[in-house]
């Protein structure tokens, strides 16, 4: 662990405001390029040992040559998204440049060239799973209840895609300085049926079993009509069964 090491960082040093010391900085790389993995944790501390001990098989097998490595991260990443545009599919694995991908949709077999039109009505070139239709028709339709979504929800992990499916622009400012941030510090995305319709700042209060709803932000030309706020107020008592807490204070200002 990090916490093993002595810390000898000179406080004269300017750093990034993640204060990490070069320890810290030598195990992420480590870690991010497959040399070590992470094989437990002690209260969200990472707990760094070499590949080989962790994942024994894995780091045992072959080593896929680049070719094979690219099919598998763009195929692989399209199968999740169904649709998706090159620097979509790059982005989902983060494994390959964005000209590699390229290069893989304009040759791959077994994918289809599509169309997409985005939420503004502006339309770009995709690519798809050769299924696609079969699999959008076989979609149930989805439940108009309100859902409130973690920051790290599939929906929101591409900010840019995102945008363009629901025009919904979501940024997580927890590692935001404070003065900066718009929203707030953990704000959830307000999903209702296939529309995201809000976000809220909620707040949990352990020490009082209290959930704490600060501020609620309906989108533009979303109403916060009656039936709406009573769907809202079923969710976050769902959220606050999830967290522990015995009590919802939902007095909030809404913009």
């Amino acid at each position: 662990m990090t916490r093993d090491f002595e810390d000898t960082r000179d406080d004269s040093v300017d750093r990034t405001w993640w204060g990490w010391k070069p320890e810290k900085a030598i195990l992420e790389y480590l870690w991010r390029s497959g040399e070590a993995a992470i094989a437990g944790r002690v209260n969200f501390h990472k707990i760094y040992d070499l590949a080989e001990r962790v994942l024994p098989e894995a780091h045992a097998a072959p080593q896929p040559d680049p070719e094979e490595h690219l099919d598998w991260a763009c195929r692989t990443a399209l199968d999740r998204l169904g649709v998706a545009t090159p620097d979509e599919i790059a982005g989902f694995w983060r494994a390959v440049p964005l000209e590699d991908v390229k290069a893989w949709c304009a040759r791959a077999k077994g994918i289809a060239a599509v169309r997409v039109e985005a939420v503004d009505g502006s339309a770009r070139n995709a690519w798809a799973v050769p299924d696609w239709e079969e699999r959008a028709s076989a979609l149930p339709p989805a439940p108009p209840r309100i859902r409130l979504l973690s920051p790290f929800d599939p929906i929101l992990r591409d900010r840019k895609r995102t945008l363009r499916l629901f025009g919904f622009d979501y940024r997580f400012e927890a590692f935001v300085p404070a003065p900066q941030r718009r929203y707030g510090y953990y704000v959830l995305p307000i999903l209702e049926g296939e529309r995201l319709v809000g976000r809220l700042d909620p707040k949990l209060h352990r020490d009082r079993g209290l959930l704490e709803v600060r501020q609620v932000w309906w989108e533009p030309g979303v109403r916060e009509s009656q039936a709406r706020r009573k769907k809202l107020e079923t969710a976050l008592d769902r959220l606050a069964r999830f967290v522990g807490a015995t009590d919802t204070d939902t007095r909030t200002h809404t913009d």
